[in-house]
């Protein structure tokens, strides 16, 4: 055996430590980078348990997240213990089984994030782990949907509603299911169509006639959904013209070279439902000769005509007269009822005789 010099043994002890201390400080540094993963976020009552725990007392999820008026899924335990006992008492709706240590029920009151302990026995011993626990507030019912109109004779219904406000313990709204149902007679309203919406609106439509309403629930980050608001004021879709009017009498007289016409009519009626208060008369004229020349109107938009709503009478603005003489003027009266349709009266022929002045035709 060759003997090394003292100096050479000193070397060799040296160099061995410094490796083992380097060795030492790799295994302190991967420790080190991997701690931060072993770090758990907050999960839902879905997640598998892998959280720290004092003993080895564990149960099936290590964070309880869940929501008002929502069931949990119940919490399982590690078997073998018994005499379970939480410090603070859960939150009010679950229950913690004292034979066999399940979490179940429905919580019934939103809590902030609080950790419980939960104690047991075994061979004798007590043992203890944590439990986070968050109850979220119920999602927040939205207000009723307001429809964009009350009668319309289009294909498509548009309902709208505001917000809803968030709850400071709850989760925040992410979306909305909202329902469209029509009313029949005597019976609940029949669902038509849901959908799904990230705004606060929903477009719908229609193929039929009848009156619709609409209902909205909203959505929270956790999937959970809230209550229906109520329903919304009905809508009319109505395609069908309106039974039209027919002029029963026409009062006119000649005022400074201008004819001041007063038209009276019979009231008109809506199949499917527009109130008589509600239907609007438009009257229009034109001469039916040369020899008395006014500008016609009836080839006008209702829309653009003297027109009253819920009366049978209608004093018409002066009409210019460009030559006065004796001739005819005819009178026709539109019926619109609220959801734009129309429906024109028979014509109304009125003799005017310049020189015999004011007249009135029965």
């Amino acid at each position: 055996m060759k003997i090394l010099p003292l100096a050479a043994s000193a070397y060799v002890l040296s160099a061995s430590l410094l490796l083992s201390c380097k060795e030492e400080t790799k295994s302190l540094e991967t420790l080190s980078t991997q701690t931060p993963q072993a770090i758990e976020s907050p999960k839902t009552q879905g997640d598998d348990a892998s959280s720290e725990s004092v003993g080895d007392l564990l149960y099936s999820r290590s964070t309880l997240i869940a929501s008002v008026g929502i069931p949990i899924e119940p919490l399982l335990v590690t078997p073998g213990f018994s005499g379970f006992r939480s410090v603070p008492n859960l939150p009010q709706g679950l229950n913690l089984d004292p034979t066999t240590g399940s979490i179940a029920g429905t919580p019934t009151e939103a809590t902030e994030s609080k950790v419980y302990r939960i104690f047991a026995d075994r061979l004798g011993r007590s043992v203890t782990t944590e439990l986070p626990i968050m109850i979220y507030a119920a999602p927040t019912v939205p207000l009723a949907p307001i429809a964009d109109k009350n009668f319309t004779n289009t294909a498509e219904l548009n309902f709208k509603w505001a917000p809803t406000i968030h709850n400071p313990l709850g989760a925040h709204t992410v979306a909305y299911q909202v329902q469209l149902m029509k009313i029949g007679e005597n019976t609940e309203p029949l669902l038509l169509e849901s959908q799904k919406t990230t705004a606060n609106e929903g477009k719908f439509s229609v193929s039929e006639e009848g009156t619709y309403v609409a209902k909205v629930q909203s959505i929270d980050a956790l999937g959970h959904s809230s209550a229906f608001s109520s329903l919304s004021s009905p809508v009319l879709v109505d395609r069908t013209d309106p039974n039209p009017a027919q002029i029963t009498r026409v009062i006119a007289a000649i005022v400074g070279g201008s004819l001041v016409a007063t038209v009276d009519w019979s009231a008109a009626s809506d199949p499917m439902g527009s109130k008589p208060e509600n239907l609007t008369y438009a009257v229009c004229y034109e001469a039916s000769s040369t020899l008395f020349v006014i500008p016609s109107t009836c080839e006008s938009s209702p829309s653009t005509l003297p027109s009253v709503t819920g009366a049978t009478s209608l004093k018409l603005p002066a009409i210019t007269m460009v030559r006065q003489e004796s001739s005819a003027i005819q009178f026709r009266v539109f019926t619109l009822d609220q959801a734009g349709n129309k429906a024109p009266s028979q014509v109304y022929f009125f003799q005017l005789n310049v020189s015999t002045g004011p007249s009135a035709n029965d």
